[in-house]
């Protein structure tokens, strides 16, 4: 079963995230709240992929994403980002992520990420 961690200071954010992905497998979907939170589960939990706000009230996302890969970094992990796909890549140059996804992602979005990540695991 994958485990996916989805990281904000509003679950709701995600919503569209966990519907998607709880309806294509057995999933385990956790939230964290705090970057605290998501570094705790991360040391404790292997996840498929982790998806990250762009930012959280004590944390840029970006950089709890390099603190995430830094304890293991074979996770996946998307960032939400309002940047142009040119200056995200530069934003995050050498962190490996997955993907970039807006704010409040939609079903759509979700569904676009879903099928990203299967590809990746199962090329």
């Amino acid at each position: 079963m994958n485990k996916y961690l989805l990281i904000s200071e509003s679950a709701d954010n995600f919503k569209n995230i966990d519907k998607v992905f709880s309806s294509k497998e057995k999933a385990e979907i956790h939230y964290a709240l705090t970057s605290a939170d998501a570094l705790d589960k991360v040391k404790n939990n292997f996840y498929t992929l982790v998806i990250c706000d762009k930012s959280l009230p004590d944390y840029n996302g970006k950089d709890l994403i390099e603190d995430i890969i830094k304890i293991n970094a074979m996770i996946n992990t998307a960032l939400v980002s309002t940047l142009s796909d040119n200056d995200f890549h530069e934003y995050t140059e050498g962190l490996g992520i997955l993907k970039k996804i807006p704010e409040n992602p939609s079903e759509k979005d979700a569904q676009e990420l879903y099928d990203h990540l299967q590809k990746v695991l199962n090329p």
